[in-house]
């Protein structure tokens, strides 16, 4: 919908945020005469509010207050006039108004109105005798009906909450970030520039113009002027402080759980590297920046071990940290090496050559280093710090774990012994759940899935429970301790199986059984 000629591209809105403005689109598409009633109500208050409204607003509601009223004991040449001047107010003010000097038939058909709306307003203006009261109830509706597609769903799709933020910078980061991300995946998803979405071209293109005077037009060279932003914003240590609202922003929009796997000759899946290849820069600039790769690594975790995430992007998501941790110890073991080379040859002058070597010597002798993501800075490795991420693993156990527990207590330097005992106790642990549940977790619906031996874990509480010990207590509730037993263990945390209806596990999806009540 048009703005007026004195419009500067902001002004204060009714609506208290863009949640109440979409109620009010809701109640408009939903072609029920009691939530058009609503919206009216709504509309009125809004004009109270803010009297001047936008044009696709002020023409909503003068609209709804014609087709709304009760007319039944109003003569009818009476109605032709409300009509008519209904009509030609809201053709003025909601169809024509970016033009007002300008030529009202050339305006309005650049605005897609149909031709025979226009003709109605013409005899209206200037003719001796009004349309008949059935053509003019057909104009009111379609005109409503016009506006429904020209303002409401259009805005739908762009409207967003301006917020005043103090911290601008922040603001900015999470803009660029997710301009980069959305780049980023129609990128990779084969879309032209072209078949873009409107509202993220405006966005990208103010975040550039702020740099850059030429805009750019290529999906390429938009992403690069991002990765520069980005960058500049991230190295600033005022920013630490978000690093994990930039990596839960990294996880939740699924930038990097985005992937296809690909099937090796082993028969392993991985990450394709088209789609690895996507994020390397942006994972470079969380790695040189202190506590951000951290952050990434801490919060894919949160989402592996989240029942309520499906199997496929927990997956995903540890196959991201087992090729975050590749690259991180191939690294590790390159400085190692570089550092003994130097301290054996000091004149050695050319260290790129050494480096390159070194990393070929590197990837013959540990294949998984080969494909995994590079990072580019060695003196940067001191400010990677996976301890956090360590305890954490250790304190929430999750068979995901076994696959890349042994690399980051590598990583942290921890003793190979105590390394070994803890990976060989984690290995056992979920060695004897899949020995004993040949079927696996995920594919249980019903306690009939379930094995008859199904984990028995040595413990120090007896398997018969003498009877006599409770009868001299005056609690009626045995102990928690006591109600353990070999096959069946007492739930403590009960929080995981919220909304879960009575004998379904966390993990299940109402997709492997459709009884089981769709969860969130």
């Amino acid at each position: 919908m048009a703005f007026s000629q004195k419009h500067d591209g902001k002004v204060y809105v009714p609506w208290y945020n863009t949640n109440e403005w979409r109620s009010v689109y809701n109640l408009l598409t939903s072609n029920c005469p009691e939530n058009l009633r609503k919206a009216l109500s709504i509309l009125k208050i809004w004009k109270n509010i803010t009297p001047l409204l936008s044009a696709g607003v002020e023409g909503t509601l003068i609209l709804l207050e014609t087709i709304l009223a009760d007319f039944n004991n109003t003569p009818e040449p009476q109605v032709i006039q409300i009509y008519s001047i209904t009509l030609l107010r809201f053709l003025n003010i909601s169809a024509a108004n970016s033009n007002r000097q300008g030529n009202f038939n050339r305006t309005v058909s650049k605005n897609d109105l149909p031709k025979w709306l226009i003709d109605i307003r013409h005899d209206i203006a200037h003719d001796h005798i009004l349309p008949s009261k059935s053509m003019l109830e057909l104009a009111l509706t379609n005109s409503l009906q016009w506006l429904i597609e020209k303002y409401w769903k259009i805005q739908n799709h762009s409207i967003s909450d301006y917020v005043v933020n103090t911290d601008y910078s922040n603001a900015k980061i999470f803009d660029c970030l997710n301009a980069y991300v959305r780049l980023n995946l129609n990128m990779y998803r084969g879309f032209d520039l072209n078949e873009y979405d409107e509202a993220l071209m405006e966005k990208v293109n103010y975040l550039v113009s702020k740099r850059y005077n030429k805009l750019k037009t290529d999906t390429q060279g938009l992403i690069i002027i991002l990765e520069e932003i980005l960058k500049q914003a991230l190295s600033d240590p005022d920013n630490r402080k978000i690093a994990n609202k930039v990596a839960k922003k990294l996880v939740d929009e699924k930038a990097l759980l985005g992937a296809n796997l690909e099937t090796t000759k082993e028969g392993n899946e991985v990450i394709s590297k088209t789609f690895k290849k996507l994020w390397k820069n942006l994972l470079n600039i969380l790695y040189e920046n202190e506590g951000f790769l951290a952050a990434l690594f801490d919060q894919l975790w949160l989402f592996i071990i989240c029942n309520s995430k499906i199997e496929i992007d927990k997956k995903i998501a540890c196959l991201w940290i087992c090729d975050l941790l590749n690259g991180l110890l191939k690294e590790q073991a390159l400085q190692k090496e570089l550092t003994n080379q130097i301290e054996q040859n000091p004149s050695q002058a050319d260290l790129m050559t050494t480096r390159l070597n070194l990393k070929y010597k590197l990837e013959k002798k540990f294949p998984e280093y080969q494909d995994c993501t590079e990072f580019e800075s060695l003196e940067k490795l001191c400010l990677v710090n996976l301890d956090n991420f360590e305890k954490n693993i250790l304190q929430n156990p999750n068979i995901f774990a076994v696959k890349f527990l042994d690399r980051v207590m590598k990583f942290n330097k921890n003793p190979e012994d105590y390394r070994c005992l803890i990976t060989h106790t984690f290995a056992n642990m979920y060695e004897r759940i899949g020995r004993t549940s040949k079927i696996g977790f995920s594919n249980i619906s019903t306690i009939d899935n379930l094995p008859f031996n199904l984990g028995t874990y040595e413990t120090d509480i007896p398997s018969r429970i003498d009877r006599n010990c409770f009868e001299n207590t005056k609690d009626a509730v045995m102990k928690e301790d006591v109600l353990h037993c070999k096959r069946l263990i007492k739930i403590k945390n009960t929080l995981p199986y919220k909304n879960c209806p009575f004998g379904q596990l966390p993990h299940q999806s109402k997709t492997e059984n459709p009884l089981l009540m769709n969860r969130n």
